[in-house]
């Protein structure tokens, strides 16, 4: 089952199954694409805005996110948030790389941030992070966007560094796991 409503999975869907078929075939030398990154660009709710698709060892995980493009969204975060569902998060997402650091002052909840280079990689994972803590959680290299997902649910889905995020934000993904542009997203146009 998708997290998106059936209407929008209906409109999405053919967008990411011609995406997928309208992709170049690469020599497995040059990629590390396997089935489980052939099933997460496949998956009813890749290369969405509002929806992320981790390919990790163990499986395909989808999450519905929110989406923080300016400052003021990027500042407040989810802070004053009492819980966030099971299979929800935020994307920050920034329109080159950086590195990121972030407080949890005035969080409520347990997070695992996950960040995420430029190709969709996750680089490091701060996890179970202490809510209303000032200590700074910071990226080991630049990012182009940050993950936050409940507090324990990336260890508890095996999502680690090295898993690979499908979003439209990560133009350059290799080509076997680049979703296309969409209008709107800092970088994409």
């Amino acid at each position: 089952m998708g997290l998106l409503p059936r209407a929008a999975r209906s409109r999405t869907a053919p967008l990411a199954l011609a995406a997928a078929l309208a992709l170049p075939l690469v020599p497995a030398a040059e990629t590390t694409s396997g089935p489980a990154q052939d099933e997460a660009m496949a998956h009813p709710d890749a290369c969405t805005a509002k929806a992320v698709v981790i390919s990790s060892e163990t499986g395909v995980h989808a999450f519905e996110v929110e989406l923080a493009l300016s400052a003021q969204e990027q500042a407040r975060g989810l802070m004053f948030r009492a819980s966030l569902a099971p299979e929800a998060g935020m994307l920050f997402i920034y329109p080159n790389p950086r590195t990121a650091s972030f407080w949890m002052k005035n969080t409520m909840i347990a997070l695992d941030m996950l960040f995420v280079d430029d190709t969709g990689v996750v680089v490091n994972i701060a996890e179970r992070t202490t809510p209303y803590s000032l200590e700074p959680q910071r990226s080991d290299a630049p990012v182009r966007a940050v993950l936050e997902i409940n507090g324990g649910l990336s260890e508890r889905l095996g999502i680690g560094p090295g898993a690979q995020v499908i979003h439209p934000a990560f133009r350059q993904a290799p080509k076997t796991r680049r979703c296309p542009a969409l209008a709107g997203l800092p970088g994409n146009g």
